[in-house]
């Protein structure tokens, strides 16, 4: 292990070798009927996603919906108006992709480990103010902030 200083900080790296673990993104949109990516996700997103998927990342992230809107920081209201309706808008849709993105990165840490992923998705974690990475869905800035840490730890950086 090498000790880097950077603008003031100390930070431990391990050199790591790198070992793909056959989890990709697109198992888990496949799984909660996304479209693995480029124009047909685009699409999709832009005249938003139907409800299913929506409870289908639900059932993923061993979640009720309501739980999951509020990690999406969807109110009860909106949540049954689009549960009604059938589907969700492109914003909201949106949030929809950047969790699975944020699961599917989880799983990818852990080697395609899905209870270990999302015991750690839901674990406050002081590298992200202490505050748990579901808990970190509602804007792009923080489910970024998620993503970061993970790539972070995927390069053997502790944080």
């Amino acid at each position: 292990m090498d000790s880097k200083i950077s603008k003031g900080f100390r930070m431990k790296v391990e050199n790591k070798n790198f070992r793909p673990s056959g989890c990709q993104q697109d198992g888990i949109f496949t799984e909660i009927g996304l479209p693995e990516r480029g124009q047909a996700l685009f699409s999709a997103v832009n005249n938003g996603l139907d409800t299913h998927v929506f409870l289908q990342l639900a059932s993923l992230l061993g979640s009720d919906a309501n739980q999951l809107a509020r990690w999406l920081g969807l109110s009860n209201t909106t949540l049954n108006r689009r549960l009604k309706l059938g589907r969700f808008n492109c914003v909201e849709s949106d949030k929809m992709v950047r969790a699975a993105e944020v699961f599917s990165s989880a799983m990818r840490l852990f080697e395609g480990d899905r209870r270990s992923a999302l015991c750690w998705m839901k674990t406050p974690l002081q590298a992200l103010g202490s505050v748990a990475p579901i808990e970190m869905l509602k804007t792009g800035v923080e489910s970024g902030s998620a993503l970061n840490l993970i790539e972070q730890l995927e390069h053997g950086l502790f944080v």
